[in-house]
């Protein structure tokens, strides 16, 4: 009997951010570069907490089945 796969979860913070390399990652408000080495959301997460939260950006939100693409593609 084969197992379920575990869906997996995708940050909301991926709305304002695009995955520009492996290993970096460019905020779409401010166009900061960030490190995304360990595949994590983290910095990102903080990022937009220190610079962004209390601004309404523009940009569009991306579904998930193509940020997953974008993700596994990475």
């Amino acid at each position: 009997m084969e197992k379920p796969q575990a869906k997996r979860k995708v940050s909301a913070v991926w709305d304002h951010f695009d995955l520009i390399s492996e290993n970096k990652v460019k905020c779409r408000i401010c166009s900061t570069e960030l490190s995304y080495l360990n595949k994590t959301t983290s910095s990102m997460l903080r990022h937009y907490r220190a610079r962004h939260e209390n601004e309404v950006p523009d940009t569009p939100r991306i579904n998930s089945a193509s940020r997953k693409q974008m993700l596994d593609e990475a």
